[in-house]
């Protein structure tokens, strides 16, 4: 299933690929595989791998990162070459521009 990404995120990523500006967003991870919610644990695992893996294939690095653990999400901040790539991982559920 593909993730739901908020048609505002997608407006800030085609605006600031040209100069890979900063941009800030945030991100719900989709259950395990069998349905049910990630532990804090796995979630920051998660996290963390989705977002450094993201990092070496644009050759770019986030400048902000907030795992919320309980919540199976996180915020970023980061270039938009990344956070679009990001908005294609498996593991992304929903996506939204962030303030």
């Amino acid at each position: 299933m593909p993730s739901r990404i908020d048609p505002k995120l997608s407006k800030a990523i085609r605006k600031n690929l040209p100069d890979d500006a900063k941009v800030h967003a945030a991100f719900t991870l989709r259950n395990g595989s069998d349905g049910t919610r990630l532990t804090p644990e796995t979630t920051d695992q998660v996290v963390r791998e989705i977002v450094e893996r993201a990092s070496k294939e644009t050759d770019t690095a986030a400048e902000g990162l907030v795992v919320f653990k309980n919540l199976q999400s996180f915020a970023i901040e980061a270039p938009a070459s990344l956070v679009e790539k990001l908005t294609g991982d498996d593991a992304i559920g929903t996506a939204a521009l962030g303030s």
